[in-house]
């Protein structure tokens, strides 16, 4: 086809894309010591392969975790035979699962994937993009809602575990966990008509539009920081903004940059106007939604080139 072009992506910071499902350790997931691989179980495999289980009826979600881990633990087993995927998990993951006093509570936000196969929604980068383009939606862009995109499949080897910020759940602070596309990283995602001549106008307006909404953040959080009596330069989410600003300022010519999927902070997700404000960003509230790791990296950037 004449007119396809690739937009070649590479991961900055770790991405999540949530398909709204969340995983249930001991039902949905289990995670070998040895290996150190998070396994998604795959109830119909077991029950063919594995007829004699023995759970009995209103049985209670911890008394099926218990039963899942003692029959996985006990038993010489492929899991292989019985998962969907297998994946790493981070350091920090393995100390959480290790603890089993906490093991009832790890829950895992679920990626994108069709049995075990993940990918990236070709509408997560469409939606993006027009994030940067300050539209709402295609239709407010002629040009823009006739670009067919295809989705990007992945490799379970690009894929961990690993423990995002802390979420608030009635007015408890808890971790969330979730499977990440990890840093450095590449994928392509095709698009079946030809965009090159809006390319260099996605690149300004990328530009443009992050420089502008980062100075909202950096804004922001230095009044929150400073009503809560807080270091501003020392506090890691301002460096995470900084680490942005990095990215930004070292792009080439022919390249942008999107923020995809889950985190990143209102600030870079939702577009607005006079008759939608953005209300979470005030100066009572803080920017949110980094990576828990050594980095402390916001999450869901990428630097995207075209081919």
């Amino acid at each position: 086809m004449k007119n396809k072009i690739i937009l070649q992506f590479e991961t900055l910071t770790p991405i999540h894309i949530s398909t709204g499902n969340k995983l249930v350790f001991g039902i949905d997931y289990i995670v070998t010591e040895k290996e150190n691989q998070f396994f998604r179980l795959n109830h119909k495999k077991i029950l063919k392969k594995y007829s004699y289980f023995e759970i009995g009826k209103n049985q209670s979600v911890r008394a099926i975790q218990n039963y899942f881990f003692k029959f996985f633990g006990n038993k010489n087993l492929n899991l292989d035979d019985v998962s969907d995927f297998k994946i790493s998990v981070s350091e920090m993951f393995l100390r959480k699962y290790n603890n089993l006093n906490l093991n009832g509570n790890l829950e895992v936000k679920e990626f994108p994937n069709q049995n075990g196969n993940f990918y990236i929604p070709a509408s997560s980068v469409k939606g993006a993009l027009l994030t940067i383009l300050e539209k709402r939606s295609s239709s407010d862009n002629p040009a823009f809602s006739k670009i067919i995109m295809r989705d990007s499949f992945l490799k379970a080897g690009q894929m961990n575990v690993e423990i995002l910020n802390r979420g608030k759940r009635n007015n408890q602070w808890i971790d969330v966990y979730a499977i990440n596309l990890k840093v450095g990283e590449s994928f392509e995602v095709e698009v079946l008509n030809d965009i090159s001549n809006q390319i260099l106008y996605l690149n300004e307006k990328s530009k443009n539009y992050y420089r502008k909404e980062l100075e909202k953040a950096k804004k922001g959080l230095e009044n929150f920081l400073k009503l809560n009596r807080f270091n501003v330069f020392e506090n890691h989410f301002y460096q995470s903004l900084k680490k942005i600003e990095t990215n930004l300022q070292n792009l080439k010519k022919d390249e942008f940059i999107l923020n995809l999927g889950f985190g990143g902070t209102s600030y870079f997700k939702i577009f607005t106007d006079a008759q939608s404000p953005r209300s979470r960003n005030d100066s009572n509230q803080n920017v949110h939604t980094a990576f828990i790791d050594e980095n402390k990296n916001h999450l869901g950037w990428c630097k995207v080139k075209i081919n």
